[in-house]
């Protein structure tokens, strides 16, 4: 998941170290989706504008937003702004 991570975020911190922490929230998130989505949702939160720190306070989402549950869900179903592939209706 690190290696996906770091390949295709590019525009977003990179991973440094796995700890014990994230790797529960790995193990969680597999629960819920598969690598191929992970990479999906990688791809999506690269090049979206709110993503990647275009936004009022320069926030970027890192490994550990995407690891939520929650968040990627948001991510693949496209509520973060200019999501190309647009809602799943």
């Amino acid at each position: 998941m690190k290696e996906i991570y770091n390949s295709i975020c590019t525009n977003l911190p990179q991973v440094q170290k796995l700890t014990s922490k994230r790797e529960q929230a790995i193990d969680k998130f597999l629960k819920e989706f598969t690598k191929e989505q992970f990479e999906q949702i990688c791809q999506i939160a690269n090049i979206t504008d709110f993503l990647v720190g275009k936004n009022d306070n320069g926030w970027k989402a890192d490994f550990d937003f995407l690891m939520r549950i929650d968040k990627a869900t948001n991510v693949l179903e496209g509520k973060y702004g200019n999501n190309p592939k647009g809602r799943n209706e």
